[in-house]
């Protein structure tokens, strides 16, 4: 009788108990990456002051560390300065990805991850007990009546159905007056979100 060979025999008795098991055969992974990659499911948008870490598959070199400036941009090596303030991370990864490809990398992988988010603050001032700068984290939600209060509440002076708020929409102010006496009297129903940034002042009133 022939003998067996031993790589053989030991291959059929594995395959047979796998085969018994029911077990699926192993899946092979692909050391490719995808071409964006997110950093995180979220949907937060970069803003100015957000540090940001941009990586490209195989590309050591072009690792980069930056903070996003005030006008939104960052510098990265090869395609220079890039927007990405309003972009999710995803987003940002696209674009960078998509600069790269145009003329220096044949699809290139691009992830962006946000490191640290930038300080947040508004600015109560006029008839409050603590007139003053505050801060906010970026997925606070503050109210009108909540800023106040974080401000001390009003003075006796404070006339609370003027407020200012002003605010920098698309680069241009944008002033609202807002009656906090009134969002106070109806349990809240109606609100005002403060956003960073904002300046809000409580006047004095004139009686």
């Amino acid at each position: 009788m022939k003998k067996q060979n031993p790589i053989i025999m030991i291959a059929m008795a594995l395959a047979l108990a796998v085969s018994q098991s029911g077990a699926e055969p192993a899946t092979t992974v692909s050391n490719s990456a995808p071409s964006v990659a997110t950093a995180s499911a979220s949907n937060y948008k970069i803003t100015p002051g957000d540090v940001v870490e941009v990586r490209v598959f195989r590309e050591d070199d072009l690792l980069t560390t930056t903070r996003v400036t005030d006008d939104g941009t960052i510098g990265f090596p090869l395609i220079g300065t890039v927007r990405i303030a309003g972009k999710t991370d995803a987003d940002a990864a696209r674009t960078i990805r998509d600069l790269l490809d145009a003329r220096f990398l044949v699809n290139p992988s691009v992830t962006v991850n946000i490191t640290a988010h930038g300080k947040r603050t508004f600015t109560v001032l006029g008839q409050v007990q603590k007139p003053g700068v505050y801060n906010m984290t970026y997925h606070d939600k503050i109210g009108l009546l909540e800023a106040c209060g974080m401000a001390g509440g009003y003075t006796r002076f404070a006339n609370s159905a003027g407020i200012v708020v002003k605010r920098a929409v698309n680069g241009k102010d944008t002033v609202f007056t807002l009656n906090a006496t009134r969002m106070a009297g109806k349990d809240n129903a109606e609100t005002f979100q403060v956003l960073p940034g904002d300046a809000i002042t409580v006047p004095e009133s004139r009686f």
